[in-house]
């Protein structure tokens, strides 16, 4: 059963790693198996097809997101604020960006209300219903701060590169549009 498990790690990072190098379609299952060192057919042993791999990814994501704050909360780490709740998601998501683009490419490609995006609002929120009510205009907030965070940690570093300019301007200044 251990071994199982490495397997289907190995084949998860190797996943992770190469969609976030190459993007989600232009990455085959082919490529998935030949950087795990693994085979297809082992692939298929563990996910039915590609899109369910990135599922995975993301539904990981959600956990270790929900786990760590949680973490933090219980620990007296971070105060239990709704406004506490919103720097951690954005550093989170800075921190796992490579994972949080895919799923907004995801989202705006198929439109699909099943996604890391639109998902960790509530998966964090719901964790605390004796500290935090979700509200709708909180999922909102949550759902406009990740795509913001997404986008503006996406072009950052080559706007200012092209520009040769800090990072602090192109934020001030997307803040400022």
């Amino acid at each position: 059963m251990a071994k199982e498990n490495k397997t289907k790690e190995k084949i998860l990072k190797s996943a992770e790693k190469l969609f976030a190098e190459r993007g989600y379609d232009a990455v085959s299952i082919d490529d998935i198996a030949k950087e795990a060192e693994t085979t297809k057919s082992l692939f298929f042993y563990y996910f039915e097809k590609k899109p369910d791999i990135l599922h995975t990814l993301m539904r990981n994501k959600i956990k270790e997101a929900v786990e760590k704050f949680s973490a933090k909360i219980v620990s007296g780490e971070i105060p239990p604020k709704k406004e506490e709740v919103y720097i951690y998601a954005e550093n989170f998501i800075k921190d796992n960006l490579a994972i949080s683009r895919i799923a907004l490419f995801e989202l705006l490609k198929t439109n699909s209300g099943t996604n890391f995006i639109m998902d960790l609002p509530h998966e964090i929120f719901s964790k605390f219903p004796h500290i935090f009510e979700l509200t709708d205009e909180d999922e909102i907030k949550f759902i406009v701060l990740t795509v913001k965070t997404v986008i503006l940690s996406s072009l950052c570093d080559n706007l200012c590169q092209k520009f040769d300019v800090e990072k602090s301007f192109v934020e001030n200044l997307y803040n400022e549009i």
